[in-house]
């Protein structure tokens, strides 16, 4: 389905022994945010998460999936083990984007950034309509906690007052946090403004490239 230097992508069918064959997709990436695609999958905003771990029994735990980055200290670069994750296939739906598109994603990132994370790659090719036209994101390589402590400027009003309100108990320490890659595409007008290598992943980027794809 996929296949580039820091992610491979198959289709792949797995015995239920309740339901029978499943179609899961399996992925095998350098870094992966477990922990946000179990958050949204808990809320059915992302396919359910049946398996992350390292290759055990292989050669391939341990090997960086190409160059090494060298990051500044405290950066949250993740692993350098190859992870494999498999998930749900969704099964898209035929009518296109549902019509309250927006208001399903303003939801998700008002959910994911009062609860501390962010997802840092909102694009097309990361979001799916399932049959029931509800929004399922996918390609969590980005996703962490950012910090909390620190205002974005142009968040909701709403949601700025929950991340003041949970930042107390959900704030840990002093990172890390999450940053963009070294090796992230910087292909003009792909991204938005402020996002680019080794600099924080924010909110605002998100609600940024939420306007860039409905604009």
């Amino acid at each position: 389905m996929e296949q580039s230097a820091v992610c491979v992508t198959y289709l792949a069918e797995i015995a239920d022994e309740t339901s029978g064959p499943v179609k899961v997709v399996v992925k095998f990436v350098a870094r992966y945010g477990k922990e946000v695609h179990k958050f949204l999958a808990d809320h059915g905003y992302a396919p359910t998460l049946r398996y992350h771990g390292s290759l055990p029994g292989t050669q391939l735990s341990g090997i960086l999936p190409g160059p090494a980055q060298q990051a500044p200290p405290g950066l949250c670069l993740w692993s350098d083990l190859i992870h494999m994750v498999i998930m749900d296939y969704i099964l898209p739906s035929c009518g296109g984007a549902p019509p309250d598109v927006l208001a399903q994603m303003e939801k998700i990132l008002h959910l994911l950034h009062s609860e501390g994370y962010v997802f840092g790659d909102l694009r097309q090719p990361n979001i799916l309509f399932d049959e029931q036209g509800r929004v399922k994101l996918i390609d969590f390589n980005w996703c962490e906690r950012y910090n909390m402590n620190i205002c974005d400027e142009n968040l909701p009003e709403s949601l700025q007052k929950e991340i003041d309100k949970n930042k107390e108990c959900i704030q840990v320490g002093n990172g890390p946090y999450v940053y963009y890659l070294l090796s992230m595409s910087t292909v003009d007008g792909m991204w938005a403004p402020g996002m680019q290598p080794l600099t924080l992943i924010r909110p605002q980027h998100d609600w940024m490239m939420l306007d860039k794809l409905l604009g």
